[in-house]
């Protein structure tokens, strides 16, 4: 009885002691959050449509800041991106977020913002200021955003205030970066999709490009019914669900319809576009759209024609550009982008093939404007090696350049065709690839000039008019260059540099030789110069020393005729005295 006893009071202590604990920590978190004190951040009311402008900026202002401005209309544009669209749910997504913002104190004092990359000028501080309609130069609100805590967290402050709060977002996220350090960028703000329309108004489709033109139709079906078919329908109350198919009016391959997987993928490309950024619309002729060398053009079943200019300058780059026909904006967009609109023939039709099985072929003849090199294989032990037939080449022939010439020619893909003849291409018969098989068909292969819509080059294959493009990767391969082709033995390379040194020796020789000549023949001027300088002086001391004594004869003889004149008129008075006597 005791026992039991016992055993009740130690439970009901126990029981009572978890009571006091858990009382005293709920005590106790809930006076951690009274002193941490959750509040809102941006206070008053903030109604989107009262915003004129939003302002984003890394440290100071003024250096590649965001600004976003609203219309009358509540349309968003990014005026510091040559006004355009802006991505309006996104932006007023984020203004809903920082009116919801709410952040527990966790420091003061201005001295403490470089702690938190929240000082006014830091570079890693980001400045959001928000202008309601009628501000003039002060933002209503001016938000700096700081130092990340996790994922999820980071510290703010308001410009106001030295308080400093802990938010549960990470705001830079939602600006579209993922670190402290990274800049913020405009295309995270910008409308990305330039059109959009309804697939199934589309009622034709004109693609050019810069060598063919494609225009693709939609037509209703015609549907042959059974005797009676329509009837019992219309009975039952039935829609008639009518059928189109798309058809090849103008341009495309003789004969071929188009692949209906690429229709579909085409069709969903046009009716929602795309693009990367903007960029200036004062350089079209650095995006290549002064002139633009493609164009989309899109008919919809009302009759209302929608026009996209496009362009591709660096056909070996990864970027292509369009305007649309009713704005000046130009855009930038990548390269797969613009080969879902813009698509090979390949993409398109069933274009031709080489079928060969390597081990088939007997011979390859390379033929260029520099070289005529015909190559046979040789198989042992599962080891193919090509020989040069018939040739004065002296060079070395690399083997895997040969092998890459039969591979290229056994899995040959044709990227697209053009609407050109054989001398409008470029193919004149200079660059050909002759494949003889050992059943002894043949096949033969002509390049032409570089594409002029792709990186690559054009194409004949065998006897077909038909001018084709292959990517340059798969022309390098078939139609190597003699360098890369071969390789020049040691002996020859080592009599090439060492005529290089004579050559170069006998150069210097002869400007040295020529440099002495032009010492002498100065040396000798300047001698010749100084003689005729000296001749000069003697003769004008000569003629110096003449007039001196022709002088000083004329001051003796003017001497003589004074003095002899004094004697006789001395004379003259004393003959005169005497007589008076």
């Amino acid at each position: 009885m005791h026992t039991k006893v016992f055993v009740l009071i130690v439970i009901f202590a126990s029981l009572a002691a978890g009571v006091y604990f858990r009382n005293s920590s709920n005590q106790t978190s809930q006076s951690l959050v009274e002193e941490l004190g959750s509040q809102k951040i941006i206070s008053g009311k903030l109604l989107t449509a009262d915003i004129k402008k939003v302002v984003f900026y890394s440290g100071e202002k003024g250096k590649e800041d965001i600004v976003l401005s609203q219309n009358k209309d509540n349309q968003w544009a990014l005026t510091s991106s040559f006004g355009a669209p802006a991505n309006k749910k996104k932006l007023e997504d984020f203004l809903a977020l920082l009116k919801k913002l709410e952040g527990e104190y966790r420091a003061e004092g201005k001295a403490l913002f470089p702690d938190f990359q929240l000082d006014d000028k830091g570079k890693n501080a980001v400045h959001i200021e928000i202008y309601k309609q009628g501000s003039k130069d002060k933002a209503d609100y001016h938000l700096v955003v700081g130092k990340r805590i996790d994922y999820k967290s980071c510290f703010v402050r308001l410009t106001n205030s030295d308080k400093i709060y802990r938010v549960g977002k990470y705001i830079r996220s939602e600006m579209g970066t993922w670190d402290d350090e990274s800049p913020l960028k405009s295309e995270e703000w910008l409308e990305k999709e330039i059109l959009k329309l309804d697939k199934e108004d589309i009622q034709e489709i004109s693609l050019r490009y810069p060598d063919k033109k494609i225009v693709l139709h939609k037509e209703e079906k015609k549907v042959e019914k059974k005797e009676g078919e329509e009837k019992k329908e219309a009975k039952e109350g039935k829609k008639e669900e009518k059928e189109y198919v798309w058809n090849v009016v103008e341009g495309g391959l003789v004969e071929q319809q188009i692949n209906k997987n690429a229709l579909d993928a085409l069709l969903s490309a046009v009716s929602s576009i795309s693009i990367n950024k903007v960029v200036d619309p004062s350089a079209k002729k650095i995006w290549g759209l002064e002139k633009p060398s493609f164009q989309l053009d899109i008919i919809l079943a009302d009759g209302k024609k929608k026009t996209l200019f496009a362009s591709r300058p660096d056909l070996s780059g990864d970027l292509g550009y369009y305007m649309l026909d009713n704005s000046d904006l130009i855009y930038e967009v990548k390269e797969y982008n613009f080969i879902e609109i813009f698509k090979g023939g390949s993409s398109l039709f069933d274009l031709p093939s080489l079928k060969i099985e390597k081990e088939n072929i007997a011979s390859l003849q390379l033929t260029t404007d520099k070289m005529n090199l015909n190559f046979t294989p040789e198989t042992k032990d599962g080891e193919t090696s090509w020989s040069l037939q018939n040739s004065l080449l002296a060079y070395e022939i690399k083997n895997d350049v040969i092998e890459n010439i039969a591979t290229a020619v056994t899995s040959l893909h044709l990227e697209d065709y053009a609407d050109l003849d054989l001398t409008q291409a470029g193919i004149t018969g200079e660059k050909v690839l002759l494949v003889t098989l050992k059943d002894g068909n043949q096949h033969y292969l002509k390049a032409g000039a570089n594409s002029a819509t792709l990186n690559g080059t054009y194409l004949q294959l065998n006897d077909d008019k038909t001018v084709y493009t292959i990517v340059k990767d798969e022309s390098d391969k078939l139609f190597p260059s003699l360098d890369t082709l071969s390789e020049k033995p040691e002996e020859t390379a080592a009599v090439e540099e060492t005529t290089a040194v004579e050559e170069t020796t006998a150069v210097e020789e002869t400007t040295a030789v020529k440099e002495t000549a032009a010492v002498k023949e100065t040396t000798a001027v300047e001698e010749t110069t100084a003689v005729e300088e000296t001749a000069a002086v003697k003769e004008t001391a000569a003629v110096e020393e003449t007039a001196a004594v022709e002088e000083t004869a004329a001051v003796e003889e003017t001497a003589a005729v004074e003095e002899t004149a004094a004697v006789k008129e001395t004379a003259a008075t004393e003959e005169t005295t005497s007589t008076d006597k």
